[in-house]
């Protein structure tokens, strides 16, 4: 038990430092780039604080019980709309322009009815991950070559102008920290969750309810420090950036792979509520992010409180989950 606690203390802790890090080194390296950091999140953070689902879809789809991943993508997608993207509004008093995230939000929301219309046969087939891969893959190419400095090409540039650009000690020591602080974040994580399970396995909790909760997040608590740490730097661009990738991630990527593993069966739960729950709240976003007049505090509540609602379906429905 004490080493179990120790485990989780040690968890939060490379949570806290290496959100911290990544946060530093995005803005560092996007101005060495000169590549917006509002891209960098979406594709280098975005992705990396969303390995801990992915190790878990695929490791869940391989031990046969694919409950586990595909609930943890739907309680993690809704923490971070719920909580950590109402947690971000909440924090943030620095003015943002909305117009820099709408098509990504509007890409999201996309991307979550498509999820439901696959969903509706009852699971995620094969073919049906291999389109989403696919997609995934497309809108990464779209982000770089929406990026104003396409990356290749300023690689390019800087290769060709300064010869010795690359073998720039800052430059390998922010690459080098940013890996650190992923590797953080990714390992804080899991440990964090295996600690979480073994601590509440104790209580006979159901593998979905754990799934859809403490799973959920555990594995969505980097997002929430990298929220944090943006946020009080005034970083809207990271903390959005960071929260909108990570859930087209989440559903691209890691549901794809996972159904490219096994078939992905859905609950009742997950078709009549989880999932109508988050395009609802990922329409919440996007009307916010398109309108002029939305308070965003406002909108902050109205997130947390449709999460709230959504725990309280989990206490109701927890003898069926």
């Amino acid at each position: 038990m004490l080493l179990t606690l120790f485990i989780l203390i040690a968890s939060l802790a490379l949570l806290v430092k290496g959100s911290d890090v990544v946060v530093d080194e995005v803005v560092s390296l996007a101005s060495f780039l000169r590549v917006s950091p509002f891209i960098i999140g979406l594709t280098v953070v975005a992705v990396g604080t969303s390995f801990p689902e992915l190790a878990t879809n695929v490791f869940s789809a391989l031990e046969g019980a694919p409950q586990i991943g595909l609930g943890n993508i739907i309680g993690s997608n809704l923490y971070n709309l719920g909580f950590n993207m109402a947690l971000g509004f909440f924090l943030l008093i620095v003015p943002f322009k909305k117009r820099f995230f709408q098509n990504d939000a509007v890409f999201l929301f996309v991307v979550t009815s498509l999820f439901l219309i696959l969903s509706l046969d009852g699971s995620l087939t094969f073919f049906e991950g291999f389109a989403l891969v696919f997609l995934f893959v497309c809108y990464f190419f779209y982000l770089m070559k929406k990026s104003p400095h396409f990356l290749a090409t300023e690689l390019r540039q800087y290769a060709q102008e300064r010869q010795t650009r690359f073998l720039n000690f800052s430059f390998f020591l922010n690459i080098t920290y940013l890996a650190l602080g992923l590797v953080a974040l990714i390992f804080g994580a899991r440990y964090l969750i295996s600690s979480v399970i073994s601590l509440s396995s104790q209580l006979g909790l159901s593998e979905k309810l754990l799934s859809l909760t403490l799973v959920s997040f555990g594995t969505a608590l980097p997002e929430l420090f990298v929220t944090i740490n943006a946020t009080r730097k005034g970083l809207a661009d990271v903390f959005l950036g960071n929260i909108v990738g990570s859930n087209i991630a989440n559903i691209l990527l890691i549901l794809g792979v996972a159904s490219l593993i096994t078939s992905l069966p859905l609950t009742a739960f997950d078709l009549f509520f989880g999932l109508p729950m988050m395009l609802f709240m990922t329409l919440l976003l996007v009307h916010f992010l398109l309108s002029k007049h939305t308070s965003q505090f406002f909108t902050g509540f109205l997130l947390f409180l449709c999460y709230g609602v959504f725990l309280l379906s989990i206490v109701f429905f927890a003898n069926v989950l």
